[in-house]
């Protein structure tokens, strides 16, 4: 079974996928592959390499064996472009372990990011660069200042801790407001009190 580019995916995939990759030509696996990403399908019938007067065709008939291996396609990328719980917990867990004198030298200066170890580096949240120059006609340049920002520990701890349930359940109070007499008179009507004229039938002799 010719598979490439695609081949783990179609490998893998269900027996009437692989089947309807087997029943389609070279240019409709490239079409069928262009599909889930493709603008338009013109675009994805001009990746695939047809000529501009097929892609163009209005109403343009897609068999339905190409348009089953798209979807399987689409499916399958979107799956592994999303995130699972643990890889989330685990970028989290750089931030909350991170120690920021992995990342200077013995002169107390800033390494190059080139430099710093892999932990450090995926606990960065973002590098702002300014540059400094002399005024004037013919301003010279002075030299860069970096300002770098980490994910902060206490946000990243917490998130985590939240993840694993470490946290005690939060007691929620619901209050009820009496609005006026007549919410008065109705709650306590219905908590059977005596709320008629006269004494109250409790102090009735």
């Amino acid at each position: 079974m010719t598979t490439k580019p695609h081949g783990a995916l179609i490998e893998s995939a269900p027996a009437n996928i692989r089947e309807a990759w087997l029943s389609l030509s070279d240019k409709q696996r490239a079409l069928a592959a262009a599909l889930p990403t493709a603008k338009s399908n013109e675009a994805a019938f001009l990746t695939a390499g047809y000529a501009a007067s097929v892609a163009r065709k209005k109403n343009q008939k897609i068999p339905q064996a190409v348009v089953d291996v798209a979807a399987y396609l689409a499916g399958a990328a979107l799956k592994g472009a999303v995130l699972g719980v643990h890889e989330v917990l685990g970028e989290l867990a750089h931030s909350v372990r991170f120690d920021p004198i992995d990342i200077f030298d013995e002169n107390d200066c800033i390494k190059p990011v080139t430099r710093w170890p892999e932990h450090a580096r995926r606990a960065l949240a973002s590098v702002e660069v300014f540059e400094e120059w002399t005024k004037g006609k013919d301003p010279e340049f002075l030299g860069r200042t970096k300002k770098v920002k980490f994910i902060g520990k206490v946000e990243a701890a917490d998130k985590v801790l939240r993840a694993l349930g470490a946290y005690a359940p939060e007691k929620v109070e619901h209050t009820h407001r009496i609005e006026g007499l007549s919410g008065l008179l109705a709650e306590l009507a219905a908590t059977g009190a005596d709320t008629g004229p006269g004494p109250a039938a409790s102090r009735r002799g």
